[in-house]
Order: structure tokens, then C-alpha cells, then sequence
């Protein structure tokens, strides 16, 4: 029998199947209790075993821990530790690696974290990573904190300023706000007075003239009781004075041609007044015709208006001036009644936009009503004026921005061509109106004769068309009517009521013939031109021509 000797651990005493000997407390511990795995346990091959991986000793811990514990009982006098000296800056509490049991004086950098040296120099996770002291990296840390807090405290320093000055921008708004809101105050109450001096007196001779048949009729009451109480010999004694009284009875009561007062023409500078004008539409109940008609409005806007009948009667205005449509008006139409002034219907529209149909009443509602006159005529009064001072105001903003805008794009116009055409060519403005019946072979209208430096004579030759007839265009030639022949330059402009959107034609010709017309059967389309009524303003069509003779 052999005896072998069989260690025993100093922690758990009992064998060690791998017994580690400490090269600090010298004591003898099982694998287990030193903190290695069971792989590591594996006797069936020798292997080395870095301590570096392993857990610190639990022999050492408590022998450091009962050390310290019987010292303090020997000791009986305790010495109290020397103050440390105060620092500006808190020292990194040193903590220990979980792994390693060392102190965790090092920083990495690369991944924010505190660790050990031997994290750092034999664990793969900090390999090439950048290091730094926990000491260092903290101040670093905490001077830029503080530099931060600076600057927060800096910015809050200038909020507080901004906070001051709003506030007494607060109150100068309120101080302006509460006088601006006097001077509207003070304007209202201007135009309260100016419309109450405009209708003071229609109101008073309207009250009075409502008020006389009451108070006539009241006198004839007391007259006629006043007869009934006299006693015949007293009716025969006063009968001369009583026949008197009724005669000046009779008299104030005679009709005197009274006429409604108008109502339209009320208004003042913060609501212009309606203006209205009155259309007689002839034939009303057959085909009736005069339509569209002209409105102007008080700033001075020209419309038309257009009314249109089938089962009912529909009106549909539209302005001259596009940049009209973008603001709101206000339109009234009032059909009077020409018997009863009670019956009258009376329409308010409020225009703004594209132009579109306002119905205004049934054709059969027109005629049951007895709106008719004598001679098939029905009479219309349309008004239109801007629905307050301020669209009155932005309208004539934009009117003048706009016209400065064409006044400028003019000069422009005539400094780089100006020359050219109004030195070089011979020119001259002519104007037709628009034939309004249907004609198979319309006439061509021949203006003026222009006379050119070498004394030939030139005309604009036009063949207008009907407003009816769908098959035609307009044709405008330039004729040579007497004079040498030659080869000419020219150009005919047909004028808009916007000078951007005249249309312009220039070309070269030979006129080798007298009366011979050179220019354009199709200088512009018939449903173009209709579509805008720039084109030809109350019915008229403008050109503007002119002839530039190319002499050898």
C-alpha cells in the first residue's frame, strides 16, 4: 500500500483535486474556491492556468480582514486621521475591477469606461484603444462642464435683456394699438355723422309725409264731432267758418306727386355709395336686346353686365380691369314695381372671383307679379360699388402699381425700338366698330390715306367680322393707293386696353400693283379676340399701322 499525501483546501477542507498554492498567505485552495470553471477542473490533461484570469484568493481577502480586525482590538488609543487638505477639485472615488480585483484607475477613451491595468493589458475588448488617468480625463470632463454652465448662464443673461425689451415693446404696442384704435373710433364716428347728415332730412320728410294722413284725418274727426254737438241755430251761425275749415282740409290732403327718395345713393368714405344706372329692356317677353351694358363704380372701374333670360332672369358681370376680379364688390339689382313700391324686388350680390350668373328671378314670378310695363318693357337697375374703402384702397394700390409697371415696360419699349419704328415708318392710328348684324360678304372699311416722304399714298384695309357669324376672322392689309412702286416694309399693331397684349405683325412685301392689299387673312382669330373685350372697348376695334418704303 502506497500512501500518497492529498491536499487539503484551506477554504472548504476538503480535497483538492487541484490544489493552488498563493504566493501571498502560502495556503493551499481547491480550484473552486479560487474562482476557476469546471473546465478549467479538467484533470484528464495538464495545462497551465494564468492567474491573471482567476479571481483574487478568498484566503488572502480574510486574512486581511481579520488582520485588520484584531489590530483594532490590540489597539487600545486610536489615532484620528490627519484632515486632508481642502482641494478645489473632488478626487475619482477608486473603485475595484469586478474581474480583476484591482484599483480602476484607467479610462478608455474609445469606449467611455472606467477600467483597470489589467483590463487594459490583458483583455482583448481595450486592445489599440486609446487610455487616458480617470483623474486627468475627469478634470478635463468637468472644466468643460463648467465652461458649458458658462455659457448656459451666459445665454440665460441675454434672454433675460431680450425679456426686458419685449416687455417694453409690449407696452408701446398696447400704447399704439390703443390709439390706432381711437383714430378707427374717431373715423366711424365721422362716418356715422356724414351718413346721418345725408339721410336726416329724407327721414324727416319721409316721417312727416307718413305722419300727414293720420293727422288730417284726426282734425276731420274733431271737425265732425264739433258739428254733430252744435245745435241748429249755432250750425247755421257758424256754417260759413265749418265750410271754410273742410275746403282747407280738402286742399292739404290733394295728392302732390309724391316720389319715393332714393336709397342707393347712400354711402360715405368708409362704404361708398351704389352707382346706379337704369336699363329698359324692350320686348321682354319675346327676344329682348341692348345687352351687355356698361357700369362704372365709384373709384372709377368700368364693367359690363350682362343679363341673360330663359325660365329665370340671371345677371353676370364682368370688369374691364382683371385685376378688379380680385377684389370684393358688391352688386344690387332692383326691379321696380311700377304700381305698387312695396312689390319692388330688391337683389344684393357680392362679386368676387371669375365671373358667374347671380339668379336675380323666375321669368314667370316677373310676369305674375305685374313687373311688366306698358309696351313689353321691364325696367332694371343695376348698381356695383366696392365693398369698403379698404378694397377701394387695395384695388387703386395695385391700379397704380400696375400702371407704373406699363409706364416703365413703355420707355423701356421706346428706347430700344422706339426709334426704329416711330423715326423710320410713317404711322397711323385708326379705329372701327364691330359690326353687331351677321353679313355673307362683310365690306372691307379703308382708313384714312398716309402719306409716306416720297409721296405715296397708303391705307389700312380691314374686313371686320359679325359678333355672330362663326366661320369668320379678322383681315387687315396694308394697300398702296397711289404712288410709285415699290418695296416696302410694314407693321400693324392692334391695340389693347393693356399694352402688354397688343398683338403686333411685321413683314416685307413687294407692292408692284396699286390696290393690291399685302398682310394677313388671319391677322387674328375670331374666338381669341371675343374672348378678351380689352380688344375692342365699347365695340371698337383700334389698330395702329405704319409703312417704311425701301427705296433702292
Amino acid at each position: 500500500m502506497s500512501l500518497l499525501p492529498v491536499p487539503i483546501c484551506f477554504g472548504c477542507a476538503k480535497a483538492a483535486q487541484m490544489a493552488i498554492s498563493c504566493s501571498e498567505c502560502l495556503q493551499i485552495s481547491c480550484g473552486s474556491c479560487f474562482g476557476l470553471k469546471d473546465d478549467d477542473l479538467d484533470s484528464s490533461q495538464a495545462r497551465f492556468i494564468s492567474l491573471l484570469t482567476a479571481r483574487v484568493c478568498p484566503n488572502c481577502t480574510a486574512a486581511q480582514a481579520c488582520t485588520s480586525s484584531n489590530i483594532k482590538k490590540e489597539v487600545e488609543v486610536t489615532i484620528e486621521p490627519e484632515p486632508e487638505p481642502p482641494t478645489t477639485v473632488n478626487k475619482v472615488k477608486q473603485e475595484r475591477c469586478w474581474s480583476h480585483g484591482k484599483e480602476m484607475n484607467l479610462f478608455c477613451l474609445t469606449c467611455e469606461a472606467i477600467i483597470c491595468g489589467d483590463c487594459f493589458l490583458a483583455g482583448a475588448a481595450h486592445m489599440r484603444h486609446q487610455i487616458d488617468f480617470v483623474e486627468t480625463v475627469f478634470q478635463e470632463k468637468r472644466v468643460e462642464t463648467e465652461r458649458k454652465l458658462a455659457r448656459l448662464e451666459e445665454t440665460v443673461g441675454v434672454l433675460q435683456r431680450e425679456a426686458k425689451h419685449c416687455a417694453i415693446n409690449l407696452t408701446t404696442i398696447q400704447s399704439a394699438e390703443r390709439a390706432v384704435l381711437d383714430e378707427i373710433d374717431a373715423i366711424c364716428e365721422e362716418a356715422k355723422q356724414s351718413v346721418n347728415r345725408l339721410t336726416v332730412n329724407r327721414k324727416r320728410k319721409l316721417e312727416t309725409r307718413a305722419q300727414f294722413p293720420a293727422k288730417k284725418q284726426k282734425l276731420a274727426a274733431t271737425l265732425h264731432k264739433m258739428i254733430d254737438q252744435m245745435p241748429p241755430a249755432e250750425f247755421f251761425q257758424k256754417q260759413s267758418e265749418v265750410y271754410q275749415q273742410c275746403d282747407e282740409l280738402i286742399a292739404d290732403c290733394a295728392p302732390k306727386g309724391f316720389y319715393a327718395l332714393q336709397f342707393e345713393d347712400v354711402g360715405c368714405e368708409l362704404v361708398p355709395p351704389y352707382e346706379m344706372q337704369k336699363y329698359t329692356l324692350m320686348n321682354f317677353d319675346g327676344t329682348f336686346a341692348g345687352w351687355p351694358q356698361h357700369l362704372t363704380t365709384s373709384c372709377g372701374t368700368m364693367w359690363n353686365a350682362f343679363l341673360r333670360k330663359k325660365e329665370l332672369l340671371c345677371i353676370k358681370v364682368s370688369p374691364y380691369e382683371a385685376e378688379a376680379a380680385k377684389h370684393p364688390y358688391k352688386l344690387l339689382v332692383q326691379l321696380p314695381h311700377p304700381n305698387d313700391i312695396s312689390k319692388n324686388l330688391t337683389k344684393t350680390f357680392t362679386i368676387h372671383g371669375p365671373p358667374k350668373e347671380e339668379e336675380i328671378a323666375t321669368v314667370e314670378y316677373i310676369l305674375e307679379q305685374g313687373f311688366m310695363r306698358k309696351n313689353n318693357e321691364l325696367v332694371v337697375k343695376v348698381g356695383l360699388r366696392p365693398l369698403n374703402a379698404i378694397t377701394e384702397n387695395r384695388f387703386f394700390k395695385n391700379h397704380c402699381r400696375a400702371m407704373k409697371s406699363s409706364i416703365t415696360d413703355l420707355e423701356k419699349q421706346v428706347t430700344s425700338s422706339g426709334k426704329d419704328i416711330n423715326c423710320k415708318y410713317c404711322i397711323m392710328h385708326f379705329a372701327l366698330s364691330l359690326a353687331k348684324t351677321p353679313k355673307k360678304s362683310p365690306e372691307a372699311i379703308h382708313s384714312n390715306d398716309l402719306v409716306d416722304s416720297s409721296e405715296r399714298h397708303w391705307c389700312l384695309r380691314v374686313y371686320p367680322f359679325a359678333q355672330t357669324l362663326e366661320e369668320t376672322n379678322l383681315k387687315v392689309f396694308v394697300v398702296l393707293r397711289k404712288g410709285t412702286r415699290t418695296k416696302c416694309r410694314y407693321f400693324i399693331e392692334l391695340l389693347h386696353d393693356d399694352p402688354k397684349k397688343n398683338v403686333i405683325q411685321c413683314t416685307e412685301s413687294a407692292f408692284d400693283t396699286i390696290d393690291a392689299g399685302y398682310g394677313w387673312h388671319c391677322f387674328m382669330e375670331r374666338k381669341r379676340l371675343l374672348s378678351d373685350t380689352g380688344f375692342y372697348s365699347s365695340g371698337v376695334l383700334r389698330f395702329r399701322f405704319g409703312v417704311q418704303p425701301l427705296d433702292k
